[in-house]
């Protein structure tokens, strides 16, 4: 019987010849052992010669008449490879000779199942389980077809299953780890993994998803040695190496991370596919490192795949910005506004940020024209922010300093009624006692505006308030004495 099982076990595992020798062997034990002989006609089955394995099979029931299991099992082998004509007098021979033989209802479950009748295959999977209550393929096989239409059902049948009929029956639980991965429900899943990843027989796609149930869980550490119990017999298993990505990143081994990013999109096989998040949480790293450059083609792969995440364009914003090229700066948060249904007030001053950085970069003073269109803009944005939010000093204290980059020398007095303004504004919210450097700021632009249209008294009143703020400041102490 064994070596039975061996030989079909090799069947399934496309091993033809190492079939072939466990079903001799089988039969070098026991000649009269029957099914290893429907054993080797199912292996003609599998190399398409239909007649000679309806030979065998004739041979094995010649031979064991008055046996349900043989004509089972070579119900079995047809349905197997499709031949359900020549499936459905076998197992209704089977049931001849044993009265509801449950065996053969899960057979005949199994054929309508490839048939794509699910509920037809539930009912006859339910007969087995009446005509043999402990059953437990019946149960199994009545569960798997449920999991998919009825979650809820399937998961009463194992729960029948492993309270009354076997409480450590494996593939029950190995079914309870799959709908519990489907559903999210990894705090559940986790216990039952625990139970079945160490069993033999376990496959890679199971030990893959409590891998992914672990990482979902944050528990980081324990994922990985999931990832590299695969990885070690499967060191280019794409999930795994995505997987063992994520993990380093979440756990802030960023130099690691970084490693196993540039390998992970390096060594991509014809099947693999790279997913959106992939290219964002590799992207977010790079900006992490400050590697803002390397991380704009991977926000821009990434909005490829998925369009709706617009907050990725206010990324590539950012980072074009921190390696100053303003303009490009400016495209890509002017993608984000357009494609927002309504933007709040956050969005217009970082706009308006953008456009105010652009006007006071480097050298942009010698292009009186380029300075004065990027920081008109940057006026109408932050105006708008005023009147969307009236109450923040934020808006107004950049519409200020704005301002007060078109008249630096202060002789229009741009800024002055925008500085008044932030200064009420800073005022009201200031009683922590931590906007000092705001007020300085108000205090300090308006003595000086004083002073250069010689309102000394004015200028000595912003002076000593911003002295106020500032008592050790010896500039301020030097200003106040001279005037």
């Amino acid at each position: 019987e064994a070596l039975y099982y061996l030989g079909d076990t090799y069947i399934m595992l496309n091993k033809e010849d190492s079939a072939a020798y466990y079903f001799k062997k089988s039969l070098e034990k026991d000649p009269d052992y029957t099914l290893a002989l429907v054993g080797e006609g199912k292996l003609s089955l599998k190399k398409k010669n239909i007649a000679e394995a309806s030979e065998i099979f004739n041979q094995a029931t010649k031979k064991d008449k008055k046996n349900p299991a043989v004509y089972t099992a070579i119900a079995a082998a047809y349905v197997d490879f499709d031949q359900f004509d020549k499936a459905t007098p076998m197992y209704e021979k089977a049931k001849d000779v044993k009265k509801n033989y449950p065996d053969a209802f899960i057979v005949e479950g199994d054929m309508l199942l490839k048939k794509d009748k699910a509920g037809d295959a539930c009912r006859i999977y339910a007969n087995a389980a009446y005509f043999d209550p402990k059953n437990k393929i019946a149960y199994l096989r009545e569960a798997q077809v449920y999991k998919n239409i009825n979650t809820d059902r399937s998961l009463e049948i194992l729960d029948n299953l492993t309270t009354t009929v076997d409480p450590d029956y494996i593939p029950a639980y190995v079914e309870y780890a799959d709908i519990y991965y489907s559903k999210g429900y990894f705090k559940k899943a986790i216990p039952v993994y625990e139970k079945i990843i160490n069993e033999p027989g376990i496959n890679t796609k199971d030990i893959e998803k409590y891998a992914t149930v672990l990482y979902f869980s944050q528990e980081y550490l324990k994922s990985l040695e999931q990832i590299n119990s695969v990885l070690k017999k499967d060191p280019n298993n794409f999930i795994m190496r995505r997987l063992e990505f994520y993990n380093n990143i979440d756990l802030g081994n960023d130099q690691e991370a970084l490693a196993l990013g540039e390998k992970f999109f390096t060594s991509k096989g014809e099947k693999d596919e790279y997913i959106e998040q992939d290219y964002s949480s590799y992207a977010k790293l790079l900006t992490k490192n400050k590697q803002d450059a390397a991380a704009i083609p991977f926000y821009e792969k990434a909005l490829k795949i998925d369009s709706t995440k617009v907050e990725f364009y206010k990324e590539i914003s950012s980072a074009y910005e921190k390696t100053e090229k303003y303009d490009e700066a400016i495209a890509s948060y002017q993608k984000y506004m357009d494609l927002l249904e309504k933007p709040n007030p956050s969005d217009y001053y970082n706009f308006g940020r953008s456009y105010y950085n652009a006007g006071t970069q480097k050298g942009i003073q010698g292009d009186t024209v380029a300075q004065k269109a990027y920081l008109n803009k940057a006026d109408s944005l932050f105006t708008e922010v005023t009147v969307l939010n009236p109450d923040s000093y934020l808006g107004f204290i950049y519409k200020a300093r704005t301002l007060s980059s078109l008249d630096p020398e202060f002789t229009l007095g741009l800024a002055k009624p925008a500085y008044e303004q932030t200064l009420e504004k800073v005022l009201a919210v200031n009683e922590d006692g931590k906007r000092g450097r705001e007020l300085t700021e108000c205090y300090m632009y308006l003595a000086n505006y004083y002073y250069l249209n010689k309102d000394k008294t004015k200028a000595l009143e912003y002076f000593n308030k911003a002295l106020e703020l500032n008592p050790n400041n010896e500039q301020l102490k030097k200003a106040i004495k001279e005037l």
